[in-house]
C-alpha cells in the first residue's frame, strides 16, 4: 500500500470514530429533550386543566352572588315600599293625635266647669251630713232616755200613769225626729244621684307625692303615703310644695290594688306640676301653703 493510502485509511479510522462519538452524544441529548418536552406538555395540560376548574368554579360563585343580589335589591324595594306606606300612616296617626288634642282640651275645659258646680254641691251636702248626724245623735238620747224611762217604770208602778205621759211626749219627739232624719236621707240620695262621686271624696286624711307628670301634663302618678287603705276613686288631691305652694287639684281616676300609687287627672291648675310635689286630700290647708 502507498503511503497516500495509508494516511487516507487511518483518517477515515479517525472520522469513523468521530462520527461514532458524536452519534452517541447527540442520541442521548435528543432523548432527554423529548422527556423534558413529554413533562411541560403534560404540566401545560394539567395547569389548563385546573384553570378551566377554578375558572368554573369562579364563574359558579359569581352567578350566585349576582343571584343574591338580585334577591337583596328585590328585598330592598320591598322595604323602600313598606317605609313609604309607614311615613303615610304616621303622618295619618298625628293628624289624629292632633285632634284628639284639641278634643282633650275642649274636654278638660267642661269638666273644670264640672268641678266648680260639684265643690258647691259638695258643701251643701256636708252641711245636710251634719245636720243628719246631729238628728241621729238626737234620736239616740231619746232612745236612751226612752230606756231609762221603762226601767224606772217597771221599779216604780205608784207611778206608771206619770211616767207613761213622758214616754208619749218622748215618742212624739222621737216621731218627729224620725220625720226629720227621713228628709234629710231623701235629700242626700237626691245630691247623690246628681253626684255619684260627691260621698266618695267624704275620706279620712291621704298623703304622697307626685311621682310621674304625663307628657301631656294633665295626668299626674301619686305615690301614696299614710291613709292610701281608705282611697278610693273620685277623691281629690291637692297639689302644691315648699316653694311655689298651691299648685292645683287631681281627680283620682283608678286605684293600684296594692295600695302604692294612684291615677289622677289634674282639674284645677294653678301652676306647672312636677314629680317631687307633695300630694294631700285635705284641700283645705293645702291651698293655705
Amino acid at each position: 500500500m502507498s503511503p497516500i493510502g495509508r494516511v487516507f485509511l487511518v483518517l477515515n479510522l479517525g472520522l469513523a470514530g468521530a462520527f461514532v462519538a458524536f452519534s452517541g452524544t447527540y442520541l442521548q441529548r435528543a432523548d432527554h429533550w423529548k422527556q423534558k418536552h413529554d413533562a411541560s406538555v403534560k404540566k401545560y395540560d394539567d395547569d389548563t386543566k385546573e384553570l378551566r376548574s377554578q375558572k368554573s368554579a369562579f364563574q359558579n360563585k359569581y352567578n350566585e352572588e349576582l343571584r343574591k343580589n338580585g334577591i337583596l335589591a328585590t328585598a330592598n324595594t320591598g322595604l323602600q315600599n313598606q317605609n313609604e306606606r309607614s311615613v303615610a300612616d304616621n303622618a295619618t296617626l298625628q293628624g289624629r293625635l292632633t285632634s284628639m288634642e284639641g278634643t282633650l282640651k275642649a274636654a278638660t275645659s267642661h269638666l273644670g266647669k264640672i268641678d266648680t258646680e260639684l265643690a258647691a254641691a259638695r258643701q251643701d251636702s256636708k252641711a245636710s251630713m251634719d245636720k243628719a248626724i246631729a238628728a241621729e245623735k238626737v234620736k239616740d238620747d231619746a232612745e236612751t232616755k226612752m230606756n231609762d224611762a221603762l226601767k224606772q217604770l217597771a221599779d216604780a208602778n205608784f207611778n206608771i200613769k206619770n211616767l207613761n205621759t213622758k214616754v208619749g211626749d218622748q215618742g212624739a219627739i222621737i216621731a218627729t225626729r224620725d220625720q226629720t232624719i227621713r228628709e234629710k236621707v231623701v235629700l242626700l240620695d237626691l245630691v247623690n244621684r246628681r253626684y255619684p262621686s260627691i260621698f266618695e271624696t267624704l275620706h279620712p286624711l291621704v298623703t304622697g307625692t307626685v311621682s310621674r307628670v304625663g307628657a301631656s301634663g294633665n295626668l299626674v302618678t301619686i305615690a301614696l303615703q299614710s291613709g292610701a287603705e281608705n282611697l278610693k276613686s273620685g277623691a281629690r288631691f291637692a297639689i302644691y310644695n315648699a316653694t311655689e305652694g298651691y299648685k292645683g287639684e287631681a281627680t283620682v281616676s283608678e286605684v293600684d290594688s296594692s295600695k302604692k300609687f294612684c291615677f289622677a287627672r289634674l282639674t284645677l291648675k294653678n301652676g306647672k306640676v312636677v314629680a317631687g310635689d307633695n300630694a294631700s286630700t285635705n284641700l283645705s290647708a293645702a291651698r293655705t301653703n
